[in-house]
Parts: structure tokens; C-alpha cells; sequence
């Protein structure tokens, strides 16, 4: 009679358990990897966001009679912008870091799925813009940061926005 001796057994369920643990912790790796690239998408779209904001004021500047092109921007150096209320607005935090800005920079999701700086659920995602001025120009830096799994993650995107008239 032929069999599988005790040894034999313990040594195939060991094979066997290796193999399982390594695929769940592929499984879990992937899933966390995949909600990384789904965050900095977003981030990526929120900083994108940040500057065209900007960029729509000095647009509306250049448009209007009378107005210097870089009103409504030149007097900030820190503040936060959104879509339903595109007003560069001051913020009182003197952290260059937009998640340790804490909840004037802090990001909101509404009813209607648009992020904004002011009403909805709150999200992960920190926005800041900051400006440095110069002559004819001023240089545009947003950054929106978010912590996932306990590590701090940020996207910065600069512009340059010139007095072209």
C-alpha cells in the first residue's frame, strides 16, 4: 500500500500556504497601489484646477477696461480658490504646506460631485496657492496634498502669468 507519509503532507500544506499568502498579499499591494494612482488623479486635476482658476482672473483682468491685469492676484501671497467662488481669497496660515494649513485649505466634495473650499463632505485632499510676485509677472504655485495610509503625498504645479497686453 502506497501513501503520503505525515512529513510529506506537512511539507505540501506549507507549498500550499506560501503560495496563498503570497497572492493575498499581491491582492492587497495591488489594491493599494490602485487607490494611490486614483488619489494623485484627482490631486493632479484639484492642482490643474488651482491655476486655471487663476490664470481666469487675470483672463477677466485683461478683458475689462480699467482693470490691471493682475488685480485680485496681487495682493495675496497664500489663499485658496474654487470654482463656484473663483476669488483668490488670503489665508491666514504661514505653513507652506497645504495639509498643514488645516481647514482653510481643506477640500469639500457638494452634492452635485464638484470640490470646493466651502460646503459638502469633507475629503483627504489640501489645496494652497501661492504667489510670488514680480515685475510683469507672478509666478503661480498650487499644491494639494493628502494622506493616505499615515504617509503625507503632494502635487505641485506652477505657472507663470505675464502682463501681455
Amino acid at each position: 500500500m502506497r501513501g503520503f507519509t505525515l512529513l510529506e503532507t506537512i511539507i505540501a500544506i506549507v507549498i500550499i500556504e506560501v503560495g496563498i499568502i503570497a497572492l493575498t498579499s499581491l491582492g492587497v499591494s495591488t489594491l493599494k497601489q490602485g487607490r494611490y494612482i486614483i488619489n494623485e488623479t484627482i490631486a493632479a486635476n484639484l492642482a490643474q484646477e488651482g491655476l486655471e482658476l487663476v490664470r481666469n482672473i487675470r483672463d477677466t483682468n485683461t478683458i475689462a477696461e480699467n482693470n490691471p491685469w493682475d488685480k485680485g492676484i496681487n495682493n495675496i501671497n497664500r489663499g485658496i480658490i474654487s470654482y463656484d467662488n473663483p476669488v483668490l481669497s488670503n489665508i491666514s496660515s504661514t505653513s507652506t504646506d497645504p495639509i498643514a494649513c488645516g481647514d482653510s485649505c481643506l477640500i469639500y466634495k457638494n452634492t452635485d460631485g464638484f470640490y470646493t473650499h466651502s460646503g459638502g463632505t469633507k475629503t483627504k485632499f489640501y489645496r494652497m496657492i501661492k504667489v510670488d510676485h514680480q515685475s510683469n509677472k507672478d509666478t503661480i504655485t498650487c499644491q494639494v496634498g493628502w494622506i493616505d495610509y499615515g504617509k503625507q503625498h503632494l502635487i505641485t504645479t506652477i505657472t507663470k502669468l505675464y502682463d501681455w497686453q
